[in-house]
């Protein structure tokens, strides 16, 4: 599994999800700290084709005892080449979450969309080469969460009603403030700003919150041929 973070979870061969090797065109693509982090993500619109070796490695795959996973990317000719791309998500399109519809509240608000392109040709005819990618994603995503959040009357010192929590008491006393109400001059600005951060209750411990992520990979290879053998360089 690859997470947004960059993490790798992968067990082979019932070694540790650590040690495994990741490399691109047969370079290392992993953080030789933790070596769990993938230093870069080509698009998928840029990958020719990928090869998971499991056992038997040459000598130049020493350090993985799980499994050597290597992504061999695109790269141009003779002839000119484009592409482009989107997978794209929207509320609209999507069912309610079964606890909202409980709640009797609104489907959260999903607004996804992964998109990119690709181009590659001749720089010069049978000698020099291009290829070049770049993918974006950019979502954001109503999460449904369910917690205790304070009612209208509690964000304003107001604990006379059904509570969500403990009956606060004054410090300076150690009891409870008169009919469970905190004095107006008592209430901090600072702390009346920060509740309001809180949505109001809609239901039974429900709420929705909102994320939002973007993210973007851009990848050029220039390739050439010095002699009648093909090298290549990466940018």
């Amino acid at each position: 599994m690859v997470t947004v973070t960059s993490g790798v979870d992968m067990s082979v061969t019932g070694n540790q999800s650590n040690s495994n090797l990741w490399t691109v065109d047969g370079v290392n693509n992993m953080d030789v700290g933790s070596n769990r982090t993938l230093l870069v993500f080509p698009s998928v619109d840029s990958i020719q084709e990928f090869r998971v070796e499991r056992n038997s490695f040459s000598a130049e795959f020493g350090q993985a005892q799980g499994a050597v996973v290597n992504l061999i990317t695109k790269g141009g000719n003779n002839d000119f080449h484009g592409a482009g791309f989107e997978f794209f998500r929207h509320d609209s399109l999507n069912a309610n979450n079964f606890f909202l519809n409980r709640a009797d509240q609104p489907k959260p608000k999903l607004k996804y969309n992964n998109f990119g392109g690709n181009f590659s040709g001749p720089i010069v005819k049978n000698r020099v080469f291009f290829f070049w990618s770049e993918e974006w994603r950019r979502e954001r995503r109503g999460q449904v969460l369910s917690a205790h959040v304070p009612t209208a009357a509690e964000k304003i010192g107001d604990f006379s009603g059904t509570l969500t929590g403990n009956v606060p008491h004054d410090p300076a006393t150690g009891l409870p403030f008169p009919n469970n109400r905190i004095p107006t001059n008592r209430l901090s600005p600072a702390g009346l700003a920060f509740v309001k951060l809180f949505p109001d209750p809609t239901g039974p411990g429900v709420a929705t919150g909102q994320r939002r992520n973007c993210s973007r990979s851009t990848r050029a290879r220039i390739s050439f041929v010095a002699t009648s053998r093909s090298t290549t360089r990466r940018i």
